[in-house]
């Protein structure tokens, strides 16, 4: 009998542990629920491949749904929705999704003509709102633009860095490079005078490429700088690459060069800290467009500048700007002309028909999707939005809006 027991009790042990290692590194949940006049369907994503850990909720109330992502670990916990504030004015329903710990992840979210936009945007459209949001202020995050560190001429604006991120930003003598454990900017000189326009240079993950602009006819060195180590890798090259050659794109690891004067196109690889020749007049050249892959002639690179296309689709007016990874997770970007400017939309990859409105910039060519953030340059400013934080501020150089040329890059 005391042997059974204890064979018993052994199984009880093994079943409950198999019970917590699902629970934790298990796909995640799938949960529906009410509060109040809302109904609610969670699903949280954990372990799946190229997906990003994270909750997803659809929220609905009458005709109305609201679709949100929520990029904190609750540790597989479910329903965590625990309260919603809400209004209905002017047309708009307006909500603010109180968490589990009394918290919120989102500024008061509106639905406005099928599009959710911030309050941050539409702010003295609505008194009753405005007071509706006044009385949410401790629930509200607030930005801290005192924290400060300089180098360069470049600011850093210490308590906008998030956790586990790293930040570099171009100079005309090298570049700077920041991590969130230290919030200190450190500098890389490269060349001895300043170079206004880095065309043969790119971030490529963690890493900065670049020749040496020093170099009076050619280049004959390819540099290779990790921002998160600072360590270096010097690649001396047969053959001179020429200075009117340019980046066609990068992809995963690599950045694509051509050679015009040479015909010929060179693979720079990151991962592997090697240059191959990959391309020439015999071979033709590599191009990536619509997904994949095709040979295109050297000649053809040569008279015209043949650049990488990305694979994404517009949405009537909409334009596609960019996606982070995940087909149930991430987002991707879209924008709409506006004049001179640009207004930045998003949806939900695991649900494309609803646009959330983010902000208005005048050039899109700088926008950085990382995880749940995308970055901007906004005149003489670099910042960021999420749902958690609203729009800050990162980074301010007085050379941003005079020279688009500069480039920066965020790694998390």
């Amino acid at each position: 009998m005391k042997k059974l027991f204890l064979t018993l009790v052994f199984l009880f042990l093994i079943y409950f542990a198999l019970q917590a290692v699902f629970y934790y590194f298990g796909p995640g949940h799938a949960v529906e629920y009410s509060i109040s006049d809302f109904k609610i369907k969670e699903e949280y994503i954990n372990n799946q491949k190229n997906e990003i850990q994270s909750y997803s909720f659809v929220i609905s109330n009458n005709e109305n749904t609201i679709n949100l992502q929520v990029f904190k670990d609750y540790n597989n916990e479910q329903k965590i929705i625990k309260e919603i504030k809400s209004i209905q004015s002017n047309g708009m329903l307006c909500i603010m999704p109180i968490f589990i710990n009394d918290e919120s992840l989102t500024d008061l979210m509106c639905l406005k003509d099928g599009i959710i936009y911030n309050y941050a945007s539409l702010k003295n459209s609505s008194s009753e709102i405005d007071e509706f949001y006044d009385a949410l202020d401790k629930y509200i995050a607030k930005e801290n633009l005192e924290s400060q560190d300089t180098r360069s001429n470049i600011v850093l604006y210490q308590s906008n860095m998030q956790p586990n991120s790293y930040l570099s930003i171009e100079t005309y003598k090298g570049f700077v490079y920041a991590n969130s454990t230290k919030k200190l900017l450190y500098s890389k000189n490269i060349f001895t005078s300043d170079v206004y326009d880095r065309y043969l240079s790119a971030y490529v993950n963690e890493f900065y490429v670049t020749v040496n602009y020093d170099e009076q006819y050619g280049y004959s060195k390819v540099y290779i700088y990790n921002i998160k180590t600072g360590d270096e890798k010097i690649i001396t090259l047969a053959s001179n690459i020429e200075r009117n050659s340019y980046i066609q794109g990068i992809y995963e690891d690599s950045i694509y060069l051509f050679d015009r004067s040479n015909k010929k196109q060179y693979e720079i690889n990151t991962a592997t800290q090697n240059v191959l020749e990959i391309g020439n007049i015999t071979k033709g050249v590599k191009v990536y467009q619509h997904g994949v892959f095709e040979r295109v002639s050297a000649y053809e690179c040569s008279n015209n500048d043949i650049f990488f296309e990305n694979d994404g689709e517009d949405i009537n007016d909409y334009h596609y700007l960019k996606s982070t990874i995940g087909n149930k997770t991430g987002y991707t970007y879209y924008y709409k002309n506006n004049g001179s400017t640009y207004r930045i939309y998003r949806v939900n990859n695991s649900n494309k028909e609803q646009f959330t409105y983010l902000f208005e910039i005048k050039q899109i060519d700088k926008l950085l999707a990382v995880n749940e953030y995308i970055f901007y340059i906004y005149g003489n400013y670099l910042k960021y939005y999420s749902d958690k934080t609203g729009i800050r501020t990162l980074a301010f150089n007085s050379e941003l809006e005079f020279n688009q040329n500069i480039n920066y890059q965020i790694i998390y």
